[in-house]
C-alpha cells in the first residue's frame, strides 16, 4: 500500500512509532548552494550554512534510526562536494549519528555535469549501508555477494526523471531491495526525501505491506503515482550461482553480513 505524506521529513519522522520501519532508502537534498549543475530544488533551501546542513542531517538521520527496527537497514545515498576547493564527505556528519556503517558502495554514474579545472571530473556517489544492530538478521543474497561494491549504473534520461534533475536510477534502488535476503509482503519500506517516487517505483515489485514516500513538494504527488504503477524497467536479474559454485577459500562471506 502507497501513502504519500506531504511534509518536512523531519517533523514527519517524529511523531512515527519506535522500531516501526524495516527498510529506509533515500536521498537528501545535496546542499550545493544553488550552484550545482545537477540539482534543481524547488520547495528545498539548497543554501544552507555547511554546519546548519551537518546538524539537520544528523538530527535526520538519528530519528531514522529510532523509527527503523533493530533488523532493518538504512541506504543514504549522498557523494562528496567541492566548495572553496575543498572536498566534503558525507561520512564528516555521518559517524557523528547513532548508526554503525556497514558498508560504503560507490555507484558510478558513468557521466559527470560539473566539469572544473581544479580537480577531476566526477562521476561518482555513494551509498552507505547504515545498521542500528550490528546483529541485525538483514543480509544478502548468496547470489548477490557476486556484486562488488562499485555499481555502474547510468543516471536516469532527462525523459525518465519527469523534470527533477536529482533523481536516482529505478535499477539501483531495485537492486538494493532484490539483494536482500528476507520476504517483504510483512514489512514498510522508507523514502524521507521521496521526490518523483523511484523508491516505490521499484519496491511496487516486491509486494511491501507498506511503502511510505514522505515528500515535502506536493507537485509531485501525481508523478509518484504515475511511476508506482509503471514496471515498465528492466529488472537486473541476480548474478548465477549454479550448483557447483564453491566460495573461494580467502572469502569468508559469513563474517561480510
Amino acid at each position: 500500500m502507497l501513502k504519500i505524506f506531504n511534509e518536512d521529513c523531519l517533523e514527519w519522522l517524529k511523531k512515527q512509532e519506535d522500531n516501526s520501519v524495516d527498510l529506509i532508502i533515500t536521498s537528501p537534498p545535496y546542499n550545493l548552494h544553488n550552484v550545482g549543475g545537477d540539482l534543481k530544488i524547488l520547495t528545498y533551501d539548497d543554501d544552507k550554512p555547511e554546519n546548519e546542513y551537518q546538524e539537520e542531517q544528523i538530527e535526520i538521520l538519528n530519528e531514522c534510526y529510532r523509527v527503523l527496527k533493530p533488523t532493518g537497514l538504512m541506504f543514504y545515498n549522498h557523494k562528496n562536494r567541492y566548495v572553496k576547493k575543498k572536498m566534503i564527505s558525507p561520512l564528516e556528519w555521518l559517524l557523528k549519528s547513532k548508526f554503525d556503517l556497514r558498508q560504503e558502495i560507490i555507484w558510478n554514474r558513468l557521466t559527470c555535469v560539473d566539469y572544473n579545472r581544479f580537480r577531476f571530473a566526477t562521476l561518482t556517489e555513494r551509498v552507505y549501508i547504515l545498521q542500528k544492530d550490528p546483529n541485525s538478521s538483514f543480509k544478502f543474497k548468496q547470489e548477490a555477494v557476486k556484486f562488488n561494491d562499485i555499481w555502474n549504473i547510468p543516471r536516469p534520461k532527462p525523459k525518465e526523471n519527469f523534470t527533477h534533475d536529482a533523481t536516482f536510477p529505478v535499477e539501483l534502488i531495485y537492486r538494493i531491495i532484490n539483494s536482500i535476503d528476507t520476504t517483504w509482503n510483512d514489512k514498510v519500506i522508507l523514502d524521507i526525501y521521496a521526490g518523483t517516487g523511484t523508491t516505490a517505483q521499484a519496491a511496487n515489485s516486491f509486494g511491501f505491506k507498506e511503502i511510505l514516500m514522505v515528500e515535502l513538494d506536493k507537485q509531485w504527488n501525481e508523478v509518484i503515482n504515475i511511476k508506482f504503477n509503471n514496471q515498465d524497467y528492466e529488472k537486473e536479474p541476480l548474478p548465477t550461482i549454479n550448483n557447483k559454485y564453491t566460495k573461494p577459500k580467502h572469502l569468508q562471506f559469513h563474517k561480510l553480513f
